[in-house]
């Protein structure tokens, strides 16, 4: 009988040892898991792009040398791959709206120019064309870009209530396109595509 008792007592004291030795081992599993929790919490989500997102104001600034006369007439929609041509027409459409200071024209410094095909191109080493339009003429002379326009009217759609759209580095700047007047509304739209890119907006595609 006391042999009995022994071993029952021994059975005991091995299954409480075995327990408390499972115990631990699921609290520290919980422990460890508990930690991953956290530190995986703290980690930003790789699908998210954290950017300034600026409103319809800074980018009707930002694209109006698109939106009107040679701008919108002479810079390709529907393509991802804009020609010197292309980019040609678009600075000869920004410095147009600087103005005039000799000769009917405007000079630029080639650096000058470089940077801003970078900023809304992302492209290095683009040579404007001499002759983009039939109303433009480019020369270069040293390291001076010079600008000459011929008169002409503007005849082209105008473009207004701009929607911006923001998913992750990727921005959409949607338009409805109204008359020359600006007084009716057509029923399309001009959209452009953008990518931020290191504080700059280029311009990816323009639809429409």
């Amino acid at each position: 009988m006391k042999n009995v008792v022994i071993i029952i007592l021994t059975m005991l004291v091995l299954g409480l040892g075995g327990f408390l030795v499972y115990a631990k081992i699921i609290d520290n599993n919980e422990v460890s898991k508990g930690k991953e929790e956290i530190k995986d919490s703290q980690k930003e989500p790789m699908n998210e792009f954290l950017i300034e997102q600026k409103d319809s104001t800074y980018f009707n600034e930002y694209l109006k040398a698109f939106l009107s006369c040679d701008g919108a007439l002479y810079i390709s929609r529907n393509t991802e791959n804009f020609s010197n041509k292309d980019i040609s027409n678009f600075v000869s459409r920004y410095y147009n709206f600087v103005g005039y200071d000799v000769e009917g024209g405007y000079k630029v410094n080639v650096s000058d120019v470089d940077a801003l095909i970078y900023k809304y191109f992302n492209k290095r080493d683009v040579v404007l064309e001499t002759k983009p339009n039939e109303v433009t003429t480019i020369t270069k002379q040293d390291n001076v870009y010079k600008f000459n326009w011929e008169a002409v009217g503007c005849g082209s759609y105008g473009y207004k209530d701009s929607v911006v759209t923001y998913k992750a580095e990727n921005v959409t700047v949607k338009y409805s396109e109204y008359d020359n007047l600006g007084e009716r509304y057509t029923g399309k739209f001009l959209t452009f595509h953008l990518k931020y890119n290191n504080g700059n907006y280029n311009v990816i595609k323009i639809e429409g």
